[in-house]
């Protein structure tokens, strides 16, 4: 496969457009797209499902130069997402520690072979809402219209006011619109019913591979539950557009209990038949060690008065 979408120059666009500092380094070894974030008592170089690593040698190598930029940019350290062939004992050497995920460290990938395959992997309750959304006149539509940001912004207003979680601003998604539609990097897929949009995905693509990135729906069209035949349609048109994988983009952990915020939405992930793949998750080295330990230490503080607010 590919590097991930986060390491594309794609993604590097959307968050330069943002006004985010950005730095991509091409070597021998290997290349990697970060970016500079700069919050509250701490600054970090960060590497978003990268670097992309070939070899035990080239991953040994890479690390230095990602550690002589970070460096440069005078970061208090740096926080990586490698992916490929990944010795995390070369990792914990380097003085790498293992740190919270960030992006998700387990998924589903879904090779997309013909058709008649991709809907015979999926469970049966999967084929028989396709059905029934077909039988109900459901359609389904694919823009790269910039404007039609607002079809998938309007149902997570919906999603968050159902649900209680907090998504990016509507700001943040017209950008990502503006940035990556034009070019078909990304773009909404979505079901109408009675001629409105009921559910929609916003979706990502390296060309080889589709990513499942964001998803809404109406809370009122839950009893035809067009999501479902939504996500079976998104398969589909992924391998009609020439790709070759289709990743869920985040799933529990296999071990998770019931009680996992995600492990609803796990199962369903897990219901169009892909493979549960796991990555080696995020890490990060200290550079200033002092400034790093209590940036941990007010996230610890911050995350227990949330807790117990």
């Amino acid at each position: 496969m590919n590097q991930h979408f986060l390491q594309s120059e794609a993604w590097e666009k959307f968050q330069t457009d943002l006004k985010r500092k950005a730095v991509r380094k091409h070597t021998n070894y290997g290349d990697f797209f970060g970016i500079i974030e700069r919050g509250r008592f701490n600054s970090r170089l960060y590497i978003p499902y990268g670097p992309q690593i070939q070899s035990v040698d080239n991953l040994i190598k890479l690390l230095e130069v990602i550690k002589q930029s970070a460096k440069q940019q005078k970061v208090d350290f740096i926080r990586i997402e490698p992916l490929g062939n990944i010795d995390t004992a070369i990792l914990k050497k380097a003085g790498y520690r293992k740190a919270k995920d960030v992006q998700p460290s387990h998924t589903i990938i879904n090779t997309l072979a013909d058709d008649e395959t991709i809907q015979s992997l999926t469970s049966q309750t999967v084929r028989r809402m396709w059905r029934k959304n077909l039988k109900a006149g459901v359609t389904f539509q694919a823009s790269y219209d910039p404007q039609d940001i607002e079809i998938f912004i309007n149902m997570i207003h919906d999603v968050a006011k159902r649900t209680g979680m907090v998504p990016h601003s509507d700001a943040y998604f017209r950008q990502m619109a503006s940035s990556l539609f034009p070019t078909k990097q990304a773009g909404i897929f979505y079901a109408i019913y009675e001629n409105k949009p009921v559910a929609s995905i916003l979706f990502f693509s390296n060309g080889e591979t589709m990513y499942y990135g964001h998803a809404g729906s109406y809370s009122e069209y839950r009893k035809l539950s067009p999501a479902t035949a939504l996500g079976l349609e998104m398969l589909r048109y992924a391998r009609q557009t020439g790709h070759k994988f289709f990743d869920f983009y985040g799933i529990a952990p296999e071990d998770a209990p019931k009680t996992n915020p995600w492990y609803g939405f796990t199962q369903f992930k897990k219901s169009f038949g892909g493979q549960p793949t796991e990555f080696p998750g995020t890490w990060e080295l200290p550079l200033r060690p002092i400034t790093y330990n209590l940036y941990h230490l007010y996230q610890k503080i911050y995350q227990t008065i949330r807790h117990h607010s």
